[in-house]
């Protein structure tokens, strides 16, 4: 996986058919991250600025698409056994939380809306950059 994205970071993805959500066809070509922004899709080469570093990976023809949302999902509650949830300290639970946060941006996840539990912490220090995961929307106690 590429470092996560900075302010003065550039991604550009080449060889790569795009899947935009929205049309029925995929776009080949290459896509240009700068920073948090998508800069460009581009069915012809994108040129490279030589005066700032880009990192530039090969896509193999491979599909790049945006990143899922799930609207709900129980980071801690899927994370953890009954057993850990009664007997499991705070910092096992939150860190089997904090795991399963990473798994889900690894399936695609770039956003979730957790349900139920006290995930403002594992929200706070991915927010922070110190870990992998998604956009965390917590509703903190059960919705329902």
């Amino acid at each position: 996986m590429p470092p996560k994205s900075d302010a003065g970071t550039r991604l550009l993805f080449r060889n790569v058919r795009v899947y935009d959500g929205v049309s029925p066809s995929l776009v080949t070509g290459d896509v240009l991250i700068d920073g948090a922004t998508i800069a460009g899709v581009s069915s012809s080469p994108v040129g490279e600025d030589p005066s700032r570093e880009t990192i530039v990976i090969d896509g193999g023809n491979r599909v790049l698409m945006p990143g899922m949302s799930d609207a709900h999902v129980h980071l801690v509650g899927n994370a953890n056994s009954y057993v850990d949830m009664v007997a499991g300290t705070e910092s096992h639970i939150a860190l089997n939380g904090l795991a399963e946060a990473k798994n889900m941006l690894h399936r695609g996840f770039t956003a979730v809306r957790d349900m139920a539990c006290d995930t403002g912490s594992i929200k706070s220090v991915i927010d922070r950059g110190l870990f992998e995961g998604p956009r965390i929307y917590p509703s903190q106690a059960a919705i329902s």
